[in-house]
């Protein structure tokens, strides 16, 4: 598991950064986002722990069991999967800080850290997939998006980050500053 001190290093990373904005469009959600099951979802308005709603029914009519869900956030975290990232990283709540560590964390399980900074996304999605039902290949049933279309969100907020500029620790002591898309060291 990844420590804390580390989780909270890369989400100082712009390409770390990237590829969370490109899982939450694509589980089309946010950090107040509760599971909906095809209908607008439900805006959490409380965020000192992950809510536990599970949901049973769509439109007032049930869904097989199997169906069912405690996702929330902008990862979608299910219950019991934000209840052992949290005692891990000895998270305090469930804001959007503690989300995006969380996020890192499964990342980091599903060796997909490193293609993310080498700009292999194609490797980080597919090692990623079993974790968000959104991603090619989950196998899920449940909306996948194109591999296209992910990288092509990946790029788009890369970009973003590029231009308004973003300080990051290279791991080497120098600190870079992403600029214009141009890497200054100091």
């Amino acid at each position: 598991m990844i420590t804390r001190a580390e989780a909270e290093r890369l989400r100082q990373d712009p390409r770390i950064r990237a590829f969370l904005d490109m899982i939450a469009e694509a589980e089309g959600a946010d950090y107040q986002t509760l599971v909906h099951h095809g209908r607008k979802n439900k805006v959490l308005k409380e965020l000192s722990r992950h809510p536990g709603i599970v949901v049973k029914e769509v439109k007032g009519r049930p869904i097989p069991k199997n169906l069912w869900s405690t996702a929330a956030g902008r990862y979608q975290f299910l219950k019991r999967t934000w209840d052992r990232l949290a005692r891990a990283l000895n998270l305090p709540d469930f804001s959007p800080k503690s989300q995006d560590l969380a996020a890192i964390a499964l990342l980091a399980e599903a060796k997909a850290i490193d293609p993310i900074l080498r700009g292999d996304i194609q490797t980080a999605i597919y090692r990623a997939r079993k974790i968000w039902a959104s991603f090619p290949g989950a196998g899920y049933g449940q909306g996948e998006r194109k591999m296209s279309q992910m990288i092509a969100w990946y790029n788009s907020s890369l970009e973003k980050f590029k231009q308004i500029g973003q300080v990051i620790n290279d791991n080497t002591g120098n600190i870079v500053l992403v600029l214009l898309g141009l890497g200054i060291f100091f």
